[in-house]
């Protein structure tokens, strides 16, 4: 943290402008997340909004493996019944988790974008 601290004071005022430019363009907010999490987290909407794409259609995909179950559910036999259950119960443990490490995702996430930008800030830096 101290780096990035060290790393910011030395840049110019136009390489913060840049900085500040590229991150705000990505940054991503704890309280939309929530948002998300609360309207569309069965289907992974909070997870496409932070980019984490191959967990959204994990959780995309669950749901829409799952909802058919419950309407035919007279129909299956009892071992398939059971990885039935499992989904459910891996989705909602799924669910509890993000409830809990949604700002530490959203943190980790602004982080990787201000850290990438300022890379490319000293990448340039240094070809100049």
């Amino acid at each position: 943290m101290n780096k990035d601290l060290d790393i910011m004071q030395a840049l110019s005022e136009k390489e913060l402008m840049i900085l500040d430019l590229e991150t705000s363009r990505e940054y991503k907010s704890t309280g939309i997340t929530y948002l998300l999490y609360f309207l569309l987290g069965t289907v992974g909407g909070h997870k496409f909004y932070l980019k984490q794409y191959l967990l959204g259609v994990l959780y995309l995909s669950i749901t829409i493996f799952i909802i058919p179950v419950f309407f035919f559910s007279a129909m299956i036999n009892d071992s398939a019944s059971v990885l039935f259950l499992l989904l459910p119960m891996f989705l909602g443990l799924a669910l509890l988790v993000d409830l809990i490490t949604i700002p530490y995702q959203v943190r980790k996430h602004n982080e990787k974008i201000k850290n990438r930008a300022l890379s490319r800030i000293l990448s340039i830096r240094r070809t100049s």
